[in-house]
């Protein structure tokens, strides 16, 4: 017999807690969790698949003065913090961005407000945000896309694919970036 907390509703629709629209909302392409360091492009260095999780982590090809770099990572997408937590292994986040959420672990600090479920006030982040620092030696950050399925929940896929469709962007091209407006701007006719 299985705890009551595990069954599926008799509607086979599994509810969940929807974030703000504006978490929602995803303008511009989308981006690598890290970004291009001088000489360096971030790579796929490891994926793996254990207990129903399958995710890659992303890095760059080792380089001796690694252990010196603060290496920052964003958020791919404009979203809210449905987890985050130091652990054992490091600092792990999550950012619930409606259809998808991101995750990213093995990071060596973290600049959202910790949380855990949905009990708590979400933090609401912008794409681009940095949300922590990459692990060092080898510089890298645990990445993993899950989507939403109504009868199974959050389920985890493959983020390669995803990952070949997004925009990796230096530190530099973003300062030449316009600005984004910080409200609707109203055009008389």
């Amino acid at each position: 017999m299985t705890e009551p907390f595990f069954e599926i509703p008799k509607t086979n629709r599994i509810k969940r807690v929807r974030p703000h629209p504006s978490a929602r909302e995803q303008r511009g392409p989308c981006r690598w969790p890290l970004a291009k360091l001088p000489g360096r492009q971030p790579i796929v260095l490891d994926e793996y698949e254990r207990d129903g999780r399958r995710g890659v982590d992303l890095g760059y090809v080792v380089a001796p003065y690694d252990s010196e770099l603060y290496v920052p990572v964003y958020a791919a997408h404009s979203g809210e913090v449905s987890f985050a937590l130091e652990g054992k292994d490091g600092c792990a986040v999550s950012i619930d961005h409606g259809e998808t959420t991101t995750h990213y672990a093995h990071m060596s600090s973290m600049f959202v407000t910790r949380c855990l479920g949905k009990t708590r006030r979400r933090q609401h982040v912008r794409a681009g945000d940095v949300i922590g620092h990459a692990a060092k030696a080898p510089v890298h950050v645990r990445f993993e896309l899950w989507k939403w399925t109504y009868d199974r929940g959050f389920v985890c896929v493959d983020p390669r694919p995803e990952l070949e469709r997004w925009t990796v962007i230096s530190p530099i091209d973003e300062l030449r970036l316009p600005a984004k407006p910080t409200s609707p701007t109203n055009e008389a006719a």
